[in-house]
């Protein structure tokens, strides 16, 4: 397989016809793009580290030393927090079994069925299990790695630079973490990749992908920076498809506002939201079933004996070959 669109077309096709697999999809979705996290969310990282520090600050030992204190003055509002914690907590870890359970079956399934084979829903669930710690172990090291460069990015942001040296510094700092950061998560996609379909163990799956990551680097950007274009086009088209849909909700909440009636209002804010929310999932599952799909089929054709050749080379490659024969 030399040419992305190949692979672009058979994920295209294999995320419409297989539509089980959007249900996985939608709880991938948690997962983001850890390579992005970084780069487009840097425009307010010192109020997300002034945030973190609030947060470290609320459970520090003065705070948590306060809480016999509140117990004995509100014993019941104290249990009602405790319960809710609780119930929150169990709704995280439940969450967070369905989207690690829902990331093994989606590669799985995508595997075997790019394959022409055949997979069910709970083979899929099945296969996913067996690798489940493992899972978890990749996908957490990967998001430590990237919070960690997201703090070290925060603190540089809130420092103030009185000097150009400083201020150059700082800058080849940025870009040596950003790099850093992005060539990391594209090792840990591999690796997740290469854990389930190539059923690997945990320790081989991140060292396969780093090393498909340095023999395919070049390629690896390009695919990605494709998927990206991808998603910034279907996201905007998204976006407009729900901007003329989103019409006679704007009409109702203008009737609700003229009719001064709270109850109406309420009903159409609610409507819209649905409906926002709706066309969100809908964009975001088809999105990254697609990714998951290009991901599994380009990580296929790089452990072949012949790979993909980058795009880029050749081109230069050809441009060379037209070069030398005129």
């Amino acid at each position: 397989m030399n040419l992305y669109r190949d692979i672009l077309k058979t994920s295209f096709y294999l995320t419409i016809k297989n539509k089980f697999l959007w249900l996985f999809s939608f709880f991938v979705i948690f997962l983001g793009n850890s390579e992005y996290s970084l780069i487009f969310n840097q425009s307010d990282n010192g109020i997300n580290f002034k945030t973190l520090c609030g947060v470290i600050n609320f459970f520090s030992l003065k705070n948590l030393s306060n809480i016999p204190l509140t117990f004995k003055s509100n014993p019941l509002a104290f249990t009602r927090v405790i319960l809710l914690a609780i119930l929150l907590f169990f709704i995280l870890i439940t969450l967070l079994f369905l989207i690690i359970i829902s990331q093994g079956a989606l590669i799985k399934a995508i595997d075997l069925l790019s394959k022409k084979k055949k997979i069910t829903i709970s083979q899929a669930v099945n296969k996913s299990w067996e690798k489940f710690w493992q899972l978890i172990g990749i996908n957490l090291i990967d998001k430590l790695v990237i919070f960690s460069f997201f703090i070290l990015l925060s603190i540089a942001l809130v420092y103030k630079f009185d000097s150009p040296l400083l201020l150059v510094l700082f800058i080849l700092g940025f870009v040596i973490i950003i790099s850093l950061a992005v060539t990391l998560s594209f090792v840990f996609k591999l690796a997740v990749i290469d854990l389930v379909a190539g059923d690997n163990n945990f320790v081989n799956s991140i060292i396969n992908g780093f090393n498909l990551f340095k023999e395919n680097w070049l390629s690896v950007i390009e695919l990605d920076l494709i998927l990206l274009i991808i998603n910034l086009l279907v996201g905007l088209f998204f976006s407009l498809v729900a901007l003329l849909l989103s019409t006679p909700f704007v009409i109702l909440i203008f009737l609700g506002i003229v009719l001064k009636s709270v109850s109406f209002l309420m009903f159409s804010l609610i409507l819209a939201g649905l409906f926002i929310f709706v066309i969100i999932s809908f964009t975001a599952l088809i999105l990254t079933n697609f990714q998951y799909s290009c991901w599994v089929i380009f990580y296929q054709s790089l452990k072949k004996k012949n790979g993909i050749k980058s795009k880029i080379l050749r081109l230069a490659k050809n441009y060379t070959y037209l070069a030398n024969n005129k």
